[in-house]
């Protein structure tokens, strides 16, 4: 049997515990949400630089001395770690209806964190639907 263009494929893959992988999200409010992990392998940063690369739609997320006037604060959240980056998504028009798990988040050599947009997934949180169904 083959499948039609009917089926959906689930790009979220299986459950893994949030310490056991690297986990990023983007919202509709431009809140970039690192796990623990992630924070650790850029050598936890008191501030980064954010990057877009229109062409390829990414964004990298560069560790930044905290008085750079264009160094975004990162601030702790609970188990995560958040940088507010509404200002950076309004400017290169990066507008989300919900949030978006990023899949594959890639940490280069240098401690760059690369954000693929083209290669996500929308997760709805409690909020999103609130929202969604307003």
């Amino acid at each position: 049997m083959e499948l039609d263009r009917g089926w959906e494929k689930f790009r979220g893959g299986p459950f893994r515990a949030i310490d056991d992988r690297l986990h990023v999200t983007l919202n509709h409010r431009g809140l970039i949400l690192l796990n623990r992990i992630v924070y650790k392998l850029m050598d936890k940063p008191a501030a980064v630089v954010l990057y877009y690369h229109r062409k390829e739609d990414k964004i990298a997320i560069e560790p930044a001395d905290f008085r750079l006037p264009e160094a975004y604060p990162v601030r702790s959240q609970g188990c995560n770690y958040r940088i507010q980056a509404i200002s950076f998504c309004r400017h290169f028009g990066i507008l989300l209806a919900t949030t978006h798990k990023i899949l594959c988040p890639e940490i280069t050599d240098e401690r760059r964190l690369i954000l693929d947009l083209s290669n996500t997934t929308p997760i709805f949180t409690k909020r999103d639907l609130k929202r969604l169904n307003a």
